[in-house]
């Protein structure tokens, strides 16, 4: 468990912070003063500070400026209750990692302590590394010396360590490196041969990188620096692009001055912190149209009222003074409105229900296809064929898991003929012994063989995102979750996927659900 420290002489804030940061599972140790908080600190071992600007016997930022100036670095989080910015540039100064102004929410204390801990989490990694990359270098140097008789022996057994190592080590000397263990090689996707006193580090950074690396590896060889870790992008040997962490420091390497260094691949931690946070704003965009759903089945269920009293009204009329093409026309739109608001609510409760019941397929692509007549470019611009197997056997199953697995294919089918001059959206069902199957077609841009392995995995999408695609005007839109969740969906069904595609010409989807006795 995480252990904060909150320093302030308010007990109404203390108390406040302290029972919604225990809420957290941190745990709180509060002081008062700055002398007590001091004591504190000497015997625990904090992972974050949170501080009052004013104290009883010392302003916060000076309590934090004595602490790093005993060497005692922790993240430090100032909490003040004025937003002069004077106070906040003073804080940032004196290497206050956060600074909060009073009143904030709870949610904004949660991540910035969140953060705080995860520096210093990450600080301590470091400086552990460095520790161990330091105690490695004094074992070898004492190797040496007390086994220079069996110098080769001993070179031979590290060669085979290093080779074995799951992170990359090399030595770069006069602008070539001269040594790489084969984890290095591996990474960077080159042979020994072709790398040994012929490429140098920045040989495999990206250009965007190239002077940021150029820059911290100059101040490892002009000594102004020991060691230095930094990220950079990687254009690997296949021309893929990969995100390197690498820890270097300058060593000894027969008998002059080199560079060593260790490289981790962190692509995917990388790319995982992205995925991460692109799939929070996501959700919010969910839980947003989640809220205006709601509403509008609400406004949609108030419509009937008025739809009823409309139609009383009209048959009155009709009663009192006889039938007219108009009052006939008006009873007309009155009953299509009603089915459209009956087709709505349905729709909503069978989205909410979870149970598993018979699922009538034909009902449902109807249901969807009415929906997509709100979408203008769907309604307007398509051309529609259907033809639906009669008496198709109903399958078991959760309504929204089917719902949702066809509103994704077939809204992939509308976004791909966006910009086709042949636009035809096909939907055909049909049936054996053995399976029920269900064909999407349209003739839409198709999908590249190179990418047809990827269209099932996460995040992965070829459309630009929600703000790349409205500075552009209608443009679809994408995440890169509609066909992975769709897979997701059906697959505990022992439901197949199937898809032919040409470019250019477009894509067909195949869904074969098992028709269980």
């Amino acid at each position: 468990m995480n252990k904060i420290l909150l320093i302030d002489d308010d007990i109404a804030i203390c108390e406040t912070i302290s029972a919604f940061l225990q809420s957290q599972n941190y745990d709180i140790h509060i002081a008062n003063s700055a002398k007590k908080a001091y004591d504190l600190i000497l015997s625990h071992s904090y992972d974050c500070i949170l501080i009052d600007f004013f104290l009883p016997d010392k302003e916060g930022t000076q309590f934090i400026q004595e602490l790093h100036q005993k060497e005692i670095h922790i993240p430090a989080i100032l909490i003040t209750g004025s937003s002069d910015v004077k106070i906040a540039r003073k804080a940032v100064q004196l290497g206050v990692y956060d600074y909060l102004v009073k009143p904030f929410k709870n949610k904004q204390l949660q991540q910035i302590v969140k953060n705080a801990i995860l520096q210093k989490q990450l600080t301590d990694k470091q400086i552990q590394l460095e520790l161990e990359k330091q105690n490695y270098q004094k074992e070898l140097e004492s190797l040496v010396k007390k086994k220079t008789a069996e110098l080769k022996e001993s070179e031979e057994k590290f060669e085979k360590v290093l080779n074995q190592s799951l992170v990359g080590i090399y030595i770069s000397q006069n602008n070539v490196i001269r040594y790489a263990n084969n984890k290095f090689c591996e990474i960077f996707k080159i042979s020994e041969n072709d790398l040994i006193d012929k490429k140098n580090l920045l040989d495999f950074v990206a250009t965007g990188n190239r002077k940021l690396v150029e820059k911290k590896l100059k101040r490892l060889e002009s000594k102004k620096i020991k060691s230095e870790s930094f990220q950079f992008e990687s254009n690997i040997g296949n021309g893929e692009k990969v995100i390197i962490e690498i820890w270097v420091g300058v060593v000894k390497y027969q008998g002059k001055n080199a560079i060593e260094g260790v490289v981790v691949d962190v692509t995917e931690q990388v790319m995982s912190k992205t995925r991460e946070r692109f799939l929070e704003i996501e959700l919010l965009n969910e839980h947003k149209l989640a809220a205006i759903g709601q509403v509008a089945a609400g406004i949609t269920h108030n419509l009937n009222n008025p739809i009823a009293v409309i139609q009383g009204l009209v048959e009155l009329l009709i009663l009192k003074h006889g039938t007219s093409p108009e009052l006939e026309k008006v009873l007309i739109q009155v009953k299509r409105m009603g089915d459209i608001i009956k087709s709505i609510l349905g729709k909503t409760r069978k989205e909410q229900d979870t149970a598993i019941r018979f699922l009538d397929i034909n009902s449902m692509l109807k249901d969807e296809l009415e929906f997509f007549n709100t979408n203008l470019f769907f309604k307007h611009h398509i051309n529609k064929e259907v033809n639906f197997a009669e008496k198709l056997p109903k399958i078991k199953g959760i309504y929204s898991d089917f719902s949702q697995s066809f509103t994704n294919i077939i809204q992939n089918a509308i976004d791909a003929m966006f910009e086709s001059s042949k636009r035809e959206l096909t939907i055909n069902t049909e049936y054996d012994n053995s399976f029920i199957n269900i064909i999407i077609a349209d003739t839409g841009c198709g999908i590249n063989p190179e990418i047809r392995d990827k269209i099932f995995e996460p995040f992965f999408t070829t459309k630009p995102s929600r703000p790349a695609a409205l500075r552009s005007g209608n443009s679809p839109f994408g995440t890169g979750l509609g066909l992975s969740s769709t897979y997701q969906l059906l697959h505990p069904y022992g439901i197949e996927i199937n898809f032919s595609s040409e470019k250019g010409k477009g894509t067909n989807f195949i869904i074969k659900i098992p028709l269980k006795k």
